[in-house]
């Protein structure tokens, strides 16, 4: 450790040089679920009292229906989205402050951490619902699982923020957190079950002409939560070799060409293959069937 001491127009300051070592553990969550709950039960009844000269008479009915009590699941468009993210981040660290009798009371001016910071990422996804337009209900449960470095620098001001506890100045002013460079390699994506939501949509002409090429159009479900260009693989039913798509968006549709030759029906099967952050999708994953008759 050093600590040079010096003056600043008059005013003693020193800067503090040290070695850190952190342990983080970053979590993110989103499209979290809604639960609802819905009471009902009731209880009805009268009461009549006839009078007369002789006395009073009176009869009742009651009813009653058994207290209930619902439970709703409301998923949100793209399930429950976790990632989990430790890290470890060490390197040398910055401090500089005031000194002297008086001044060294002063919590110091600022203090920055520059260093390297690898980590583990898992991004775990898990959904149900129907995932289109008035489609089945699907489900879906993935992690996703990658390696990376990170070079960060965290810059902050323990001066200004004792000084500021209603926050009045910038955020940015009292602290600030930068990643300088990022490398990362993924490991593996892990696809539980059947896991049906996976399958992709396809849409096209349900009758074309034999001898005519055919146009057909392949993409992710709405639900469907990364946004890694991807490829499918197409099987055409007719005893062709399957064709394989090029990478698109997920979401914004992949087209694909054929020609069928002779009058038949063909069952045509599209199965997502590989993005390109990584993901490799299982070989028998569910296909989406759509017929043709020439």
């Amino acid at each position: 450790m050093a600590e040079p001491h010096f003056d600043a127009a008059g005013i003693p300051v020193y800067v503090e040089l040290d070695a850190f070592a952190d342990a983080v553990i970053h979590l993110e969550a989103d499209n979290l679920v809604t639960v609802k709950y819905a009471v009902s039960g009731s209880r009805t009844g009268s009461l009549q009292v006839n009078c007369t000269m002789g006395g009073c008479s009176n009869s009742s009915s009651f009813s009653q229906t058994p207290l209930s009590i619902t439970r709703e699941l409301d998923f949100a468009a793209q399930g429950l989205r976790g990632v989990i993210k430790p890290y470890l981040f060490g390197g040398l660290m910055v401090t500089v402050g005031l000194s002297g009798d008086i001044l060294s009371e002063v919590p110091p001016l600022a203090v920055a951490k520059l260093g390297p910071a690898p980590y583990v990422k898992a991004d775990l996804w898990a959904y149900y619902g129907p995932c289109s337009k008035k489609g089945p209900d699907l489900s879906a449960v993935t992690g996703d699982l990658d390696f990376g470095l990170d070079i960060r620098a965290k810059a902050w001001s323990p001066a200004l923020a004792d000084l500021d506890p209603s926050g009045i100045f910038p955020e940015d002013w009292v602290g600030a957190d930068w990643i300088l460079y990022n490398w990362e390699k993924h490991l593996g994506f892990l696809v539980l079950g059947e896991s049906s939501a996976l399958s992709p949509l396809i849409a096209g002409n349900t009758s074309p002409v034999a001898d005519y090429p055919s146009t057909y159009t392949l993409q992710m479900r709405p639900c469907y939560p990364y946004n890694d260009p991807i490829a499918y693989q197409v099987d055409w039913g007719d005893g062709s070799s399957p064709s394989v798509s090029d990478t698109a968006p997920p979401h914004s549709g992949n087209s694909i060409s054929h020609t069928y030759h002779g009058k038949a029906t063909y069952s045509l099967l599209g199965t997502p293959l590989k993005d390109q952050h990584g993901r490799k999708f299982p070989a028998r994953q569910p296909e989406h069937t759509l017929p043709g008759t020439r």
